[in-house]
């Protein structure tokens, strides 16, 4: 069974997606559900699982911020990302991070299982895929040039260097172009099994350089119950993907093979005929793997003296680089890496094992921390901004008291400022009489420096004589959505809440709320819009970017 976890701030989704889908009929068990990014982080850490579903705008972390660091922790893990709305443009973003299938809602149950059993083929492809017995002979010959580079002493390497530099290129490693800023360096992996023995076999060289080409330009090579790799490419490429690569074959290693995977990694050089310095820098690395209390099976020759030092010192190091540089936004595992000196696997490992958490879990509860000090030790407070036509002006509201923005503020409290920029009797629509960006509020509410803005749609938006022609449509999305990048570029960086029209209007048949419909409004003016309310949904607010509070009405 591969193990799943579903990440979802909406319950009623999430717990549909878990409860409807018969997970176990194509091969696939939940083993933790998520209602925001910092708990789905949480989970890949602790379960271990084999793929996440989430969607991609998720609370604290979002579905791209979330693939990222889970790329750093478990980079085996396979993705699937689920919107709202067509937001493959922003998913693409993403596309390193092992996303493997990108989902819209409304999606069925039927739909969604017919999706599950292709992510399970492509999962099966990559686990029976690292086993790879076929041509085994020819890929070793083709690695054959590695030997003399990694084993000869320095004198006869110097005497065939021409000609091995010669067979190198031809390999792509590139070494006579002076102006690349190639640099090399060399891992060693062993496979030991539950009774100690090395099982490290010719047919594995493939699978380890699968997973490292993805990243770098690499070639793996089989001897003596060892497989070595030599990375070839730009300083930047190494010091980025080094980490991520091995931790991927170590997992790869744990889940597939069930075996212990231990790995030596030498310091870069600029020169390739330098490689046996790095072979030999690999094999001392792995050999702390001896150690009973070493904290990670991935060792860099680098953090040989810090490895001296005691586990919770360096923890130390980093909570205190944490709590200095929390506002830091280039703050990462990679950044205190560099700081404390050491690799950001080992750091990783050694954060973990002091503190029960990760980097970024701790890094965002520090940041949290202080966002709760300033609400509760300043008048900072969360600005709200309502942008609309009549109803968020509060047509038919038997004064200010009855609008939309003031229930809402009401229900907010007071750690929120709600602020009313909605005009009466306008629309979104820019060149007629009642043009919502003609009015004062219009710039009233762009002043306001919001954090979170809800954009509603009313009655005169959705008349069908408006948005039934061509160029009426035409019209209106192109308005609407330079609403919407007015406010993406207003400087505060607000979230953006689009909707339909809200449900909010006076009525003596019902009790006025935010959340109930208003008879008068359903049944004297709803109604004779209804077709226009649901094209505005399905032509226009689909292909707008934000987060959607749908209120379709059939």
């Amino acid at each position: 069974m591969y193990k799943v976890i579903v990440a979802d701030d909406e319950a009623i989704i999430r717990r549909g997606l878990i409860d409807k889908v018969d997970w176990n009929k194509y091969g696939f068990e939940v083993v933790g559900e998520a209602g925001n990014g910092i708990d789905a982080l949480e989970l890949v850490e602790r379960e271990e699982p084999d793929l996440i579903i989430t969607y991609i705008r998720m609370p604290f972390l979002s579905g791209i911020e979330l693939a990222r660091e889970i790329r750093k922790i478990r980079p085996m893990l396979s993705i699937v990302f689920l919107s709202g709305y067509d937001d493959f443009t922003y998913a693409q973003q993403a596309i390193e991070y092992n996303i493997i299938s990108y989902l819209l809602k409304p999606i069925t149950a039927k739909e969604f299982e017919a999706e599950l059993q292709k992510i399970r083929q492509q999962i099966d492809e990559k686990f029976d895929g690292f086993v790879n017995e076929s041509d085994v002979i020819k890929r070793l010959e083709k690695a054959e040039f590695l030997y003399p580079l990694l084993l000869d002493e320095q004198q006869d390497v110097n005497e065939e260097e021409e000609e091995l530099r010669a067979t190198v290129n031809e390999y792509g490693f590139d070494v006579e172009d002076e102006n690349s800023n190639k640099r090399f360096t060399v891992f060693v992996t062993k496979m030991i099994d539950d009774k100690d023995y090395n099982r490290t076999d010719k047919k594995y060289v493939e699978a380890i350089d699968s997973i490292a080409g993805k990243y770098v330009n690499a070639m793996s090579c089989y001897l003596k119950g060892r497989i070595i790799t030599v990375i070839s490419d730009t300083e930047r490429n190494i010091e980025k993907y080094t980490d991520i690569l091995t931790e991927e074959i170590l997992q790869s290693v744990e889940r597939i093979l069930h075996m212990r995977c231990v790995m030596g990694v030498s310091r870069k050089v600029e020169n390739i005929m330098n490689c046996r310095e790095c072979y030999l820098d690999a094999m001392k690395a792995i050999s702390y793997s001896n150690s009973n209390s070493s904290e990670s099976d991935i060792f860099f020759i680098e953090d040989a003296e810090k490895r001296k030092q005691s586990s919770s010192l360096l923890s130390e190091k980093v909570i205190k680089l944490i709590d200095e540089e929390f506002a830091n936004q280039q703050l990462s595992v990679q950044y205190a890496s560099e700081k404390i000196g050491l690799s950001p696997n080992y750091l990783s490992a050694i954060i973990k094992k002091e503190t029960g958490s990760n980097f970024v879990f701790l890094m965002t509860k520090r940041r949290i921390k202080h966002a709760e000090d300033l609400l509760q030790n300043t008048d900072m407070k969360i600005r709200v901004t309502c942008v609309g036509d009549s109803i968020t002006d509060g047509y038919m509201a038997s004064g200010d008291y009855m609008t939309y923005p003031s229930q809402l503020q009401r229900m907010l409290g007071s750690d929120y400022t709600v602020t009313n920029a909605g005009v009466s009797g306008t629309t979104v629509t820019g060149n007629v009489d009642n043009a919502y960006s003609k009015t004062e509020r219009y710039s009233l509410g762009l002043q306001s420096d919001p954090d979170i803005v809800i954009i509603m749609l009313g009655i005169n938006d959705s008349v069908l004589e408006g948005i039934t022609t061509t160029d009426g449509r035409a019209r209106f999305k192109e308005d609407y959505i330079a609403l919407v990048n007015e406010y993406k570029n207003c400087g505060s960086n607000p979230e953006i809440i689009l909707t339909l029209p809200t449900t909010c209007v006076y009525s003596d048949v019902q009790e006025y709320t935010i959340y109930n419909v208003a008879d008068y409004l359903y049944q004297n003016l709803l109604m004779q819009n209804v077709a226009g309310h649901n094209y505005l949904y399905d032509s226009i607010l689909k292909n707008v970017n934000g987060r959607y509070e749908m209120r379709a009405y059939e």
